[in-house]
């Protein structure tokens, strides 16, 4: 009887030190998949001592570790999750992904110089909030929206959130440390593809769920995903990019200030029933881009404009191996492209399919 109590307290006394936020990290060289989960806890420390982590990758200054701040106990708490995630951001090789997120009142000329009919004359008092309110604001943006969709008789909803920005992170974290948030609201990062592959990884595991549960006669509902960018001053993503159809009901959430998106990405047109308040931007050409990022003082680090990238994939750079000796050739980037389409959830479905036809193939994915 006497260990049957130890036992209890012990599991009673491990719920109540499990961490608040989690640090998530795709593998990097000793981080495999077994640390990536296994290590869950000691990853966590970072950001629940209010830390930065930061990491020198050797040789090449642009890249970076896929880290996803997952909430303990929301509904992505799940390691067959952090499984998959590591698959999908390793697999893609997002670590090499150069981003820009231009913020700040440069990015209303810009928008104007393409547009022609946006005031650009704020200043500084017209930003959305001040940054040292802006944890707050997350927090209530984020509690609105699971309020808003708690009672929808129809869909379950999933929150994500992504902001370019990371020293908002300890004071977000002080703030859901003395009031936790629901378990809807999954988690956040200032690493949008690490966003898309952490989504990914939550609809794989989705899908199987509702899977068995069918197959047990249990009734499912459908899940809807939502990636939620707060913002106190105006964000714009140039580079032409594509959502992931495996990520299935989605939508990407802004706020309006003064009458006007303050979140703008370049996504195609058929794929804007995604995004709900959200400014659409599409540059005419290089030559007009590389002319009004120099006029307004945004072009310190070239962008090569292209066909849209599915975010959660890999960026072709066009970059000479001259200039970066790590540069793959073009085979290497065909190889990459053939492995990233393996890692995609509607691939590993596919397998299954193969395996339940041919028993004998002893062949793992």
């Amino acid at each position: 009887m006497v260990g049957k109590k130890n036992v209890k307290k012990a599991t009673k006394y491990a719920k109540q030190i499990k961490p608040i936020v989690q640090t998530i990290r795709a593998g990097y060289e000793t981080y495999g998949l077994k640390n990536a989960v296994g290590n869950v806890d000691d990853a966590a420390e970072t950001i629940n001592s209010g830390a930065t982590f930061a990491l020198d990758v050797a040789n090449k200054a642009m890249q970076f570790v896929p880290a996803m701040q997952v909430m303990g106990r929301s509904f992505a708490d799940s390691a067959r999750i952090f499984t998959c995630f590591n698959a999908i951001a390793t697999t893609a090789g997002i670590g090499a992904n150069i981003v820009l997120a231009y913020q700040g009142l440069k990015v209303l000329k810009l928008i104007d110089a393409h547009l022609k009919n946006i005031a650009t004359n704020l200043d500084a008092q017209t930003a959305l909030i001040a940054h040292k309110d802006f944890p707050q604001y997350v927090y209530d943006m984020i509690s609105e929206r699971v309020a808003q969709t708690s009672l929808d008789p129809d869909y379950d909803h999933w929150f994500f959130l992504w902001h370019p920005d990371n020293d908002w992170y300890p004071g977000f974290f002080h703030i859901v440390k003395r009031q936790p948030l629901p378990p809807e609201f999954c988690g956040y990062t200032n690493q949008i593809d690490t966003a898309f592959a952490f989504m990914l990884a939550a609809r794989e595991r989705i899908r199987k769920s509702d899977s068995h549960s069918e197959k047990n006669g249990r009734t499912t509902r459908p899940t809807k995903l939502h990636l939620l960018i707060p913002a106190y001053q105006p964000i714009l993503v140039v580079e032409a990019l594509r959502i992931p159809e495996e990520i299935g009901d989605f939508v990407i959430e802004g706020r309006i200030h003064s009458n006007r998106e303050f979140v703008w990405l370049n996504l195609p047109k058929d794929q804007r029933h995604y995004v709900q308040d959200i400014g659409h931007f599409e540059t005419p050409n290089q030559g007009w881009f590389d002319w009004a990022m120099s006029k307004i003082g945004l072009a310190d680090v070239p962008m090569q404009l292209g066909e849209p990238r599915t975010l959660g994939t890999r960026q072709l750079l066009k970059i000479s191996n001259e200039e970066d000796s790590h540069a793959p050739n073009d085979k290497e980037n065909n190889e990459e492209q053939e492995a990233v389409r393996r890692a995609t959830p509607r691939h590993h479905r596919h397998q299954r399919r193969r395996k339940k036809h041919h028993r004998g193939d002893s062949r793992s994915d």
